[in-house]
């Protein structure tokens, strides 16, 4: 049975933190490594860039707040199979990421979430407390 062990190293710009890369072990030799980058608008995280040991990008999540610094919409995709910038002269591009989460806060403290798998059509509704 193989031995699996693994290694995370943590780079910061300051108080924020810009990179990690692991490296996964198997018997004493290294069996991938990945690197996860990190970009921040207005000090708030506003993605995640995902690398595989191919230097694929194999996920991107996206993070949107309120002006209230809180977080309102987390989009992700998956396998490179991400959505690019709009470039259409008349603006009508779809984005489809394959998974999304929207949250609304409300008056009573709990938070309102839907995730919507868009791969499987199915949208999920949850209020926490």
């Amino acid at each position: 049975m193989p031995d699996y062990s693994y290694e995370e190293e943590f780079t910061y710009d300051g108080n924020k933190i810009s990179e990690i890369l692991k490296i996964t072990y198997s018997n004493g030799s290294v069996l991938s490594t990945s690197k996860t980058f990190f970009a921040y608008e207005n000090d708030l995280i506003s993605r995640i860039d995902f690398y595989d040991s191919n230097k694929l990008l194999t996920l991107v999540r996206e993070f949107k707040y309120d002006s209230q610094s809180r977080i309102t919409d987390i989009n992700e995709c998956v396998d490179g199979n991400c959505p690019q910038e709009c470039n259409s002269p008349d603006g009508n591009c779809t984005t489809t990421y394959h998974y999304s989460s929207s949250f609304s806060y409300n008056s009573d403290g709990s938070v309102s979430l839907i995730e919507t798998d868009n791969n499987e059509n199915k949208e999920y509704k949850r209020t926490l407390k």
